[in-house]
Order: structure tokens, then C-alpha cells, then sequence
């Protein structure tokens, strides 16, 4: 189990120590590569299960939208993000990713907004601008 994490955490620091003299894209194929290499026993079990994807139409575009859109293009737009205004702030944002699960599953896949799903949101949202609030206001003193 702690394998996994340590090794994770190697690759980033070699790659983290000066970022500037790496290419973003050796660094995502470094990420894709050790993600292959994790879940390659899962997906053969799964195999050997005899879980299969079948393939048609839905199955390319469920791919394809998780290969383009979520990895790919993710990585890009948060890397941007990162140089545009900085690692300490961009991290704040990742808080975000429940509030945007639970809205696309309330637009897309019609589930039923609960209070507790809005005392997070509302929370969440909270955290982020307080925080983010609080440190222009440290950086202008």
C-alpha cells in the first residue's frame, strides 16, 4: 500500500526540484505511465473476471471524454492555472471538485438536491473565499 504514495512522491520530487528545465508534457507522460503501471493489475483481474468493455459507441465516447477532456485537457488548464496565480492559491480550488460533482450530477443525471449537499456547497464556498480573501488582504498589507 505505501509503495504506491512513496514512489508517487519520488517522481514528483525529481521532477518538482526545478520544474523549469522539464517539459509539462514529460512530466504528464511520467504520470500516465506510473498510472498505467497501477492499474494494470486491477484491469487484468477485471479481465480475467471476465468484466469486459463492450465496444460501440458509448464505450469510445465514455474513453475518449475521460482520456481528452478530464486527463488531458485538466492537466493543461491546471497547470496553467498554477503559473497564473500561484501553487498556495490554485490548491484552494481543488475543494471545489465535490461542489462540481454534486451540481453535474443534479443537471445531468437528475438527482435530488438534499440539505446536506447545500450546507457543504455553502461551506465549501465559504472556506475558499475566506481564504482566499484573507491572504490579498495579508499580501497588500
Amino acid at each position: 500500500m505505501t509503495t504506491t504514495p512513496a514512489s508517487r512522491e519520488r517522481g514528483f520530487n525529481l521532477f518538482a526540484h526545478n520544474p523549469a528545465h522539464y517539459h509539462p508534457f514529460s512530466f504528464l507522460s511520467a504520470i500516465w505511465f506510473a498510472g498505467l503501471l497501477a492499474l494494470a493489475p486491477f484491469y487484468v483481474w477485471e479481465i480475467a473476471s471476465g468484466r469486459l468493455i463492450q465496444p460501440g459507441p458509448r464505450s469510445v465516447a465514455a474513453i475518449g471524454y475521460a482520456g481528452i477532456f478530464v486527463s488531458f485537457l485538466g492537466f493543461i488548464f491546471w497547470n496553467r492555472a498554477v503559473a497564473v496565480v500561484g501553487g498556495n492559491t490554485a490548491g484552494l480550488f481543488i475543494n471545489l471538485m465535490p461542489v462540481m460533482g454534486t451540481l453535474l450530477a443534479i443537471v445531468f443525471l437528475g438527482e435530488q438536491p438534499h440539505l446536506f449537499q447545500l450546507t457543504g456547497i455553502l461551506l465549501i464556498l465559504g472556506g475558499v473565499t475566506l481564504t482566499t480573501t484573507r491572504q490579498q488582504r495579508n499580501v497588500n498589507v
